[in-house]
């Protein structure tokens, strides 16, 4: 073969290897546009770059503070294996990436209790998102509902799915006293001046208190059910929370009166940076005062909670 053929031989093989390779990247670029018009990349997206979380371990319970921008968002694993995510946080991409990430980190597609803590958009927050991709088997929504209009898409996005809806009434809503026990504490079907569902969660000696946004008249409630009893004749024995959440707005007169009452241990602020959603320096110091520790999503990320000894807890982050 002459020097000619065997060039004009090699020009050949590198057209068909290069028309190969045009017609491999335009099925390639061809099906992903049919994977995107067909599939919600909601569905997929969130499956990379997932944080590095062990799996829970026999007997143990997790609470789990995500970083949410600026809203409330706690995704709770039980002993028995069952899941309850409280809150929805801010309705925007960054919340809707930490909260699914999270999720699927975790390999979890069940959620068997939704709890909604208020009627309003960061109340609903990435729920309505969360119904379409993950198997809720039942909501609780607030007592006062309001007019809001996310809040209201949300309500008819349950009903679509056939979700299960109840009111969030105080009492016991999952478990027992033999074991773990998840109730409303606030508001009362005669209290509604408080607007926004406060939980208390106990196990194994450890007692949370899950809300946002204390009032001067949930705080005063609270304080005025423990000196009164009331916990005790309902069976209910919650003398101190070692754990509280709360949003960044409680002023410090607030924090003190209940810090000192109920003994607490440890705060984890739910909120983003920026001026108006951090922790106001008073409040800091009044929780060093009381020797409280002090977690904030906007600086620690997630903030997780494990129960896994009698009055043991441990206190783990990750930006």
């Amino acid at each position: 073969m002459s020097y000619r053929t065997e060039k004009i031989a090699q020009e050949k093989q590198k057209k068909r290897i290069r028309s190969i390779a045009v017609g491999a990247l335009c099925a390639l670029v061809a099906a992903a546009c049919v994977f995107s018009a067909f599939v919600p990349a909601e569905s997929w997206k969130y499956y990379f770059d997932l944080p590095r979380i062990q799996q829970k371990t026999d007997g143990e319970l997790r609470a789990h503070f995500m970083d949410v921008e600026n809203g409330n968002c706690v995704l709770i694993e039980l002993p028995d294996g069952k899941n309850v995510l409280v809150g929805g946080g801010a309705n925007d991409g960054e919340a809707r990436k930490n909260v699914f990430r999270f999720l699927n980190a975790l390999k979890i597609k069940t959620i068997d209790m939704l709890v909604v803590p208020n009627a309003t958009a960061n109340g609903v927050g990435i729920l309505r998102e969360l119904v379409r991709f993950y198997d809720v088997k039942q909501a609780y929504l607030p007592m006062k509902t309001g007019t809001n209009a996310e809040y209201s898409a949300f309500v008819a996005d349950l009903s679509r799915k056939g979700i299960p809806a109840y009111t969030a009434k105080s009492g016991l809503l999952m478990g027992g006293e033999e074991t773990y026990a998840l109730r409303v504490l606030l508001p009362f079907e005669s209290g509604l001046s408080v607007t926004d569902t406060v939980l208390s969660l106990s196990y194994r000696g450890v007692d949370f208190l899950l809300g946002d946004e204390y009032t001067k008249d949930s705080v005063s409630l609270l304080l005025t059910e423990r000196e009164l009893g009331l916990w005790d004749k309902w069976g209910i024995e919650l003398d101190n929370f070692e754990i509280v959440q709360s949003s960044a707005r409680i002023d410090a007169e607030l924090y003190s009166s209940f810090a000192t009452t109920f003994a607490c241990e440890s705060v984890i602020f739910s909120c983003r940076g920026g001026e108006g959603y951090t922790p106001k320096e008073e409040v800091l110091t009044e929780l060093s005062g009381l020797g409280v520790n002090a977690y904030r999503t906007d600086l620690n990320g997630y903030v997780t909670v494990s129960v896994h000894g009698e009055n043991e807890y441990v206190v783990t982050t990750q930006k």
